[in-house]
C-alpha cells in the first residue's frame, strides 16, 4: 500500500476512531510511535511463514537481482 491510499482509507474513517496492529500471537495492541522509513525489497521472502517483502540492512546478504527496491515506512 502506498501513502496516498493510507491516506484516502483514514480520510473515510471517523477522526475518533482507534486504530490496532495484530500482537505477536494474538490479541491487539495500539500502534504507537512515529513510522520509521527503511529500504524494502518487494516479494523478497517465498516462505509461507514470512512476510513478503524485506528490509535492507547492512547485515542484508541476499541477492537483489531483478527484484525492486522502494523507501517505506513501518508502523
Amino acid at each position: 500500500m502506498k501513502v496516498q491510499e493510507l491516506i484516502n482509507i483514514l480520510e473515510e474513517l471517523d477522526p475518533e476512531s482507534f486504530i490496532f496492529r495484530s500482537g505477536y500471537e494474538g490479541g491487539f495492541d495500539d500502534v504507537e510511535g512515529k513510522p520509521v522509513e527503511v529500504e524494502m525489497v518487494l516479494n523478497y521472502n517465498t516462505e509461507w511463514y514470512y512476510g513478503a517483502h524485506e528490509k535492507i540492512e547492512r547485515s542484508f546478504d541476499g541477492s537483489l537481482e531483478g527484484k525492486t527496491v522502494v523507501k517505506g515506512y513501518i508502523l
